[in-house]
């Protein structure tokens, strides 16, 4: 290896809040310390008005924004260097280029890469199967694998991502590392019960938390729903076990046979439930009113929990301007469960976070979050492939809904004391822990859990796969700018 190594590490500015901004600044600071590396950043999503771009950065780390307007805002046309990367790559000749980005935003880097010399690493989320051949981004046709094929190295976050690729194109040099989480930073802590004081809970309510985007792919109905079902007074079929809904639903008991249940439960000879009382359960959704997803004070009133004081917002947060880890932290502390219901995810960060802290997760049992949650130190809701939105409109991803009737359980398993009225809630005929025992014991779980993909341990990782970079990109060429050196 030459004495150092230059990198363009590209992707949203490792100041934001957002999942890659996250992922970028942890593993950019370890970069920036490792003295075999010179890295240089192009940073996505710059605003000046933004007060996240106050935050510090390494002091060798060079930061290159794309193209902003007379306000200092990034342009809409050149949001992802699609103008400025091929002129930034020229000018500092790295002899390797890393993307953290979804797929779609890299569409044009084949062509710089067919016309400059470097190895490319993409580490690329893949939140659905199958692979698609085709998606299409604003009417435009976007083929995947045109770009990751052109990738030297392509990185997943897990085992499904890489399983995804891999079963699409197995030629493709398909890697996979891990998303790390801060477990310093990120921890248990007495924090936690201050949180709750200064949101006004009682000191026996129960608090599950919703850490997300507002994206249609979070599933925050799902959990609306599943909140407002533990509420009700529910009723159960004596022959199958599913909660009764009217339409299509999956039995309980498919858990301990292995196959699911579809049929149509009419309602009749039904078994009722006693229900559990709102007023000692909160959920808290942590994530902004306003993005892309849904109008969330519409949604909440949708499913019957409008003015019922169940529903608890964050007025204060905005789409790349979050609150402090430090605060995040105490929030993620505060809760007794943590819930991500999504159709999708590459990986699902907050989830992690969550474990580190010590507060137990109820996720969906499909794609990325499946790389890192067990029944071990979490619970796995099944889900299933929703016929009437097989396909995402913009990427073609199938995706999967979660079985609200099996959400409503994994959460009840965690709220309810009393494992013998548990038990016969869901017709489960052996002995199972619940409520704080249960909690307890999958909280130390999922903070070992955590420890073991700390963002040290995950580095040591990049470390290998860069100087494997660096060795392919040197043996294209013994100086492989040479030539436009010397032009």
């Amino acid at each position: 290896m030459p004495s150092k190594t230059k990198i363009l590490w590209v992707g949203d500015d490792l100041r934001l809040d957002t999942g890659f901004g996250k992922i970028n600044r942890n593993l950019l600071s370890r970069l920036c310390a490792d003295e075999r590396f010179e890295v240089v950043h192009q940073g996505w999503y710059y605003n000046r008005s933004n007060p996240a771009f106050n935050k510090p950065f390494p002091g060798n780390l060079k930061i290159f924004h794309t193209t902003l307007n007379k306000n200092d805002v990034c342009l809409k046309d050149d949001e992802f260097g699609q103008h400025s990367l091929y002129e930034l790559i020229s000018k500092e000749r790295p002899q390797v280029v890393v993307t953290v980005a979804d797929t779609f935003t890299l569409s044009h880097l084949p062509a710089i890469k067919e016309r400059l010399p470097f190895t490319w690493v993409g580490y690329v989320p893949i939140d659905g199967e199958p692979l698609p051949t085709e998606s299409y981004r604003q009417d435009t046709p976007f083929k995947w694998w045109d770009v990751l094929g052109k990738m030297d190295f392509i990185v997943c976050y897990g085992e499904f991502g890489q399983k995804t690729i891999k079963e699409r194109h197995p030629e493709g040099n398909v890697n996979k590392i891990s998303i790390g989480v801060d477990t310093d930073v990120f921890c248990p802590s007495g924090c936690g019960q201050e949180m709750r004081a200064s949101m006004g809970l009682e000191s026996d309510a129960t608090l599950v938390g919703l850490f997300s985007r507002n994206q249609p792919r979070k599933g925050i109905p799902s959990a609306l729903q599943a909140v407002s079902l533990l509420g009700d007074n529910r009723t159960y079929c004596p022959d199958c076990g599913s909660l009764v809904r009217g339409h299509y639903s999956r039995c309980p008991v498919w858990l301990r046979k292995g196959m699911p249940n579809q049929k149509i439960c009419g309602g009749k000879n039904v078994l009722a439930q006693e229900h559990l009382d709102l007023n000692k359960l909160r959920l808290y959704l942590h994530m902004a009113s306003h993005d892309v997803g849904w109008p969330l004070r519409d949604l909440v009133a949708e499913k019957g929990l409008a003015g019922k004081r169940v529903v608890m917002f964050n007025e204060s947060l905005r789409i790349g301007c979050g609150c402090s880890e430090d605060k995040l932290n105490a929030l993620y502390n505060a809760c007794d469960i943590s819930v991500l219901p999504s159709s999708g995810e590459g990986f699902g960060m907050t989830a992690l976070e969550s474990m580190a802290a010590g507060t137990p997760v109820v996720c969906s049992g499909y794609s990325g979050l499946t790389d890192f949650v067990s029944e071990e130190w979490g619970s796995l809701i099944p889900s299933y492939h929703n016929h009437a939105f097989t396909n995402e409109p913009l990427t073609n991803i199938r995706r999967f809904n979660i079985d609200e009737a099996m959400l409503v359980m994994g959460l009840e398993r965690f709220i309810l004391n009393d494992s013998d009225r548990f038990r016969s809630n869901w017709g489960i005929d052996r002995d199972i822990d619940v409520g704080r025992e249960y909690r307890s014991r999958l909280s130390e779980s999922a903070r070992e859990k955590a420890i073991s993909l700390s963002w040290d341990n995950v580095y040591s990782q990049w470390e290998s796969l860069l100087v494997a970079a660096t060795e392919k990109s040197l043996a294209l060429k013994q100086s492989p700018w040479a030539h436009l050196i010397k032009a």
